[in-house]
């Protein structure tokens, strides 16, 4: 769709979380994001709030779904301590 309005600081969110989910290949998304340094509990909790599941690959979430779960209020903090997390690895 095109028709999606987003605001400059949601695509940030929604870029560092896809970066987060196809940073290494073959991973399922719940192991991707943890590794990425998204918290657990967060990530957890806005897959189930949109309905995916944990064993999928970032592949198979539709861009829509991607922007739903990046709107997620249980990810929100999980930007700030994926950045920690990339500072601390020496990721930019």
């Amino acid at each position: 769709r095109t028709d999606v309005e987003i605001s400059a600081s949601e695509l940030d969110h929604l870029e560092r979380l896809l970066r987060g989910a196809f940073r290494q290949r073959r991973k399922t998304v719940w192991n991707a994001l943890r590794g990425a340094g998204f918290p657990e509990e967060g990530v957890r909790a806005a897959l189930a709030a949109v309905g995916l599941e944990e064993r999928l690959r970032p592949q198979q979430i539709p861009p829509e779904a991607w922007l739903e779960f990046s709107r997620r209020p249980e990810i929100g903090n999980a930007f700030r301590l994926a950045e920690k997390h990339d500072r601390e690895k020496g990721r930019p």
